[in-house]
């Protein structure tokens, strides 16, 4: 079978999608198979077996409004094969050892496992299917060329064979998962200019934590908070970020297609050295390193506004700012990305979902219904469950979702797309209520930035504000939170030119490497409390930190680190 790699596949993008898709319209090669692009898929009666891991939100697959929409659409007859959720894996490995037949498509994220069940033959090989079969892959809304190449790169194994076909998923709110909000009130009380820098930050804090900015006469301000470890992010990996760019999933660094670990160079032991001195000097609580971030939420909502303990929190608007009722959060805004500093930013979530067994006997059928969710209206059901009743797609009946969503404000993060769908105020989302409407897996859909979770407009009664001061004034809580989701965008893009991210190892590095990556990665991310909160010395340990990475093996995921970089961007 042919191998298609990502490489080819770019350069069809360059080509141009449009001309790409027509061409693919026109074949048909397959008896019973419409052309790519054409619905229903299949002319005569055929059954795909679907092994999908039970989920406790979904009442019954069989009788399920998805099912039921993508059986009419397709002609496809669907008959599922449960696994429990948590066990999948080991489900489908007792499965294999046993010689039972395997489902026809598996839908679930096998991570590493997929290369090694794929050379094993037990995941058919994609590449050949999206060159002959794919229509709605690419022709979905809002994909560019760096979309495609990410997502063909980051789906594709280290031989460049494709064996699961991917959910693409790029919210600009995960995007800038973290970012630090600052207390106005306190700034306006102190007479102080907004921070630029880690230097005029340390002031600030230092201001908040002496001069009694909420005006209780008492000395409980926490000048600067956040949570570490949680799904908002680390808030060291903010701090770090003002030195060198860090992220704390991948870890290492590139420049001039070198592989580099910024965890042992000067800036990182800066970055150190500077946290050290926010907490000893009691600006940085110690207890970030250790609060939930119900903990941290608790902090905040147990206030108004005027009388609020915190300065600045560090944390992502979703978590740290989850009730948009609450007027707390009109003390707060956004603190402005710093001069040369980077955004500890989350790419798009691009995960190997849908697989194609060897037991199934109408592979390129299978594959157009993976090809099938990528349509925009699709991909939106798949995440946020049945059009007219759990959301409002705006094709559907612009002049509908124009009178229940009028605001021409609420748009993505105010970065100035239309609103694609609103999700109906009051209606609890399928995926954290038992109900019989979708899946609860996001499947193969393509969910682009202008498309996924930015464009959700929830609120219609709530005006625009166009700084902290109007939303102030308004005690429009609301309004406020439109407007501090959109100021946190700023930080969005701060990168460097070269980022690593992903990678995809060989399954001979991988049995070699893992350990030592996670060694390496575990041992990081201890040293940085331990830094921070003094039972390292930034400046003293310093040496002794580096001869422990040494003797970890760093040199060694430094190495294979290369290799892959090298292996992936020869082209």
């Amino acid at each position: 079978m042919k191998k298609l790699t990502a490489l080819v596949l770019a350069l069809s993008m360059l080509l141009g999608v449009s001309a790409f898709a027509e061409e693919a319209l026109e074949m048909s090669d397959v008896p019973g198979m419409t052309a790519p692009g054409v619905l229903p898929i299949v002319t005569e009666p055929v059954t795909l077996t679907i092994g999908i891991p039970t989920h406790t939100m979904v009442t019954d697959y069989e009788d399920n409004f998805m099912t039921k929409m993508i059986e009419e659409d397709t002609g496809i007859n669907l008959e599922f094969v449960f696994y429990p959720s948590a066990e999948t894996a080991t489900v489908i490995d007792l499965a294999l050892a046993s010689g039972d037949e395997l489902p026809d498509v598996i839908v679930y994220g096998f991570g590493d496992n997929t290369a090694s069940y794929g050379a094993q033959g037990y995941f058919q090989p994609l590449n050949e299917y999206f060159e002959k079969y794919s229509y709605f892959f690419w022709e979905a809304p809002g994909m560019e060329e760096s979309d495609y190449d990410a997502y063909m790169t980051r789906t594709a194994e280290a031989d460049g064979t494709i064996y699961g076909y991917s959910y693409y998923t790029k919210a600009v709110g995960d995007q800038v998962r973290i970012n630090p909000w600052i207390n106005m009130y306190w700034l306006e009380a102190l007479d102080l200019e907004m921070p630029t820098n880690p230097d005029e930050l340390y002031e600030v804090l230092k201001a908040f934590k002496e001069q009694d900015p909420n005006g209780n006469g008492k000395a409980d301000e926490i000048p600067m908070i956040g949570t570490h470890g949680t799904w908002n992010g680390y808030f060291d990996e903010m701090i770090i970020n003002f030195f060198t760019y860090y992220n704390t999933d991948y870890m290492l660094g590139v420049e001039d297609d070198v592989v580099y670990a910024p965890f042992v160079t000067e800036e990182w032991q800066e970055a150190m050295i500077y946290m050290n001195k926010l907490v000893r000097e009691g600006l940085l609580s110690d207890l970030s390193f250790t609060a939930t971030v119900d903990e941290l939420v608790s902090m905040i909502q147990s206030y108004p506004p005027e009388e609020q303990i915190l300065g600045v929190v560090v944390g992502n608007t979703a978590t740290t700012f989850p009730d948009t009722s609450n007027p707390a959060l009109l003390a707060y805004d956004s603190l402005p990305p710093f001069e040369d500093a980077y955004t500890p930013e989350r790419t798009a979530n691009i995960t190997k979902f849908g697989f194609i067994t060897c037991d199934c006997e109408h592979p390129e059928i299978a594959f157009r219904l993976f090809d099938y969710f990528a349509q925009e209206r699709v991909s939106l059901i798949t995440r946020y469950g049945e059009p007219g009743v759990h959301f409002l797609y705006r094709e559907d009946d612009p002049e509908a979702f124009d009178a229940m969503f009028p605001n021409p404000s609420q748009r993505a993060m105010n970065m100035g797309w239309d609103a694609i769908y609103g999700q109906i105020p009051g209606v609890t989302s399928p995926w954290v209520t038992e109900s019989n409407t979708i899946w609860a897996v996001h499947m193969c859909c393509l969910l682009p930035a202008e498309t996924y979770g930015s464009n959700g407009v929830t609120t219609p009664e709530a005006e625009f504000v166009t700084s902290w001061q109007e939303g102030a004034e308004r005690g429009d809580v609301q309004s406020h939170s439109n407007y501090v989701n959109a100021n946190a965008t700023k930080w969005l893009g701060q990168l460097p030119e070269q980022l690593f991210v992903d990678p995809i190892y060989t399954l001979e590095e991988m049995d070699m490497y893992n350990n030592t990556i996670n060694t390496v990665k575990n041992y990081v991310r201890e040293c940085i409390a331990a830094f921070a909160t003094g039972a390292m010395d930034p400046v003293n340990d310093w040496d002794a930190y580096l001869a422990s990475l040494d003797a970890a093996g760093l040199q060694d995921w430094l190495d294979v680190a290369q290799t892959y970089w090298d292996r992936s961007h020869a082209a």
